[in-house]
């Protein structure tokens, strides 16, 4: 079975790409795209998924949470190629300074954030509009709330905590100082690695379920990206 907590990738679309067809091929419509019908019936059904967001989303607004809104856009196997992503990311970005598109896990599912009721309805919008985004539409297979991905061990030990990147420096700095407070604030200890040039990997100890609770109490449950066992190593004296 694939590695469901594999990294998240970095998502960048396409700047200029105006042909309709991968490998300079003729304009005609390719095949991947939904028929008239088909098309409508995708429409209204992501319309659906994502306005049901919308009082979550309406809630953090209200509360002005420093973490934005996070929800995953799923692509069926067919649409997962970079080449198919433009079109998805012309749905959901909103702001010509940053993209909403924060990473790609498992090579299908788009991780988004959005701050505003204003943005969700922005996205919505574009949905409606089936003909114009007939083939971002036509890649997407459903939209869903985002949650951590949470492997408990069966004793106590040590965590490895991933945060979500939301690909702005300042808003990343600010999720960081929350999450060491609150682990601060509960006694927990914790080391914090460096392991890549993005966010850091925090190894925490402690019972899983305190840990869990913890977050959970806190909301920066809302920003992490995965809890998991710490991986163990061992080396035999032949090695």
């Amino acid at each position: 079975m694939p590695d469901k907590n594999l990294p998240i990738q970095f998502f960048e679309a396409r700047q200029i790409d105006e042909r309709r067809t991968e490998g300079g091929g003729p304009s005609e419509e390719p095949k991947w795209l939904l028929p008239h019908e088909r098309l409508i019936k995708k429409s209204e059904q992501l319309l659906s998924e994502l306005m049901a967001l919308e009082p979550l989303v309406a809630v953090k607004e209200k509360q002005q949470s420093i973490i934005p809104f996070v929800f995953k856009a799923y692509m069926p196997d067919k649409a997962t190629a970079k080449s198919k992503r433009q079109y998805v990311s012309k749905i959901f970005d909103t702001s010509q300074e940053r993209g909403n598109i924060i990473g790609v896990m498992d090579k299908d599912e788009l991780i988004i954030r959005i701050s505003t009721v204003q943005e969700l309805n922005s996205i919505s919008g574009r949905i409606r509009e089936y003909n114009t985004y007939k083939y971002g539409i036509s890649c997407l297979d459903r939209i869903t709330t985002f949650n951590p991905s949470v492997t408990k061990a069966d004793h106590p030990e040590n965590y490895k905590v991933r945060l979500l990147d939301f690909q702005v420096y300042e808003e990343n700095t600010a999720i960081l100082r929350l999450f060491e407070k609150v682990l601060y604030n509960k006694n927990l200890r914790y080391k914090k690695t460096q392991y890549t040039k993005s966010l850091p990997i925090y190894k925490i100890q402690g019972d899983h379920s305190i840990i869990l609770d913890t977050f959970k109490e806190n909301n920066i449950f809302e920003a992490l990206f995965s809890i998991e066992p710490m991986p163990k190593y061992s080396l035999s004296l032949d090695a």
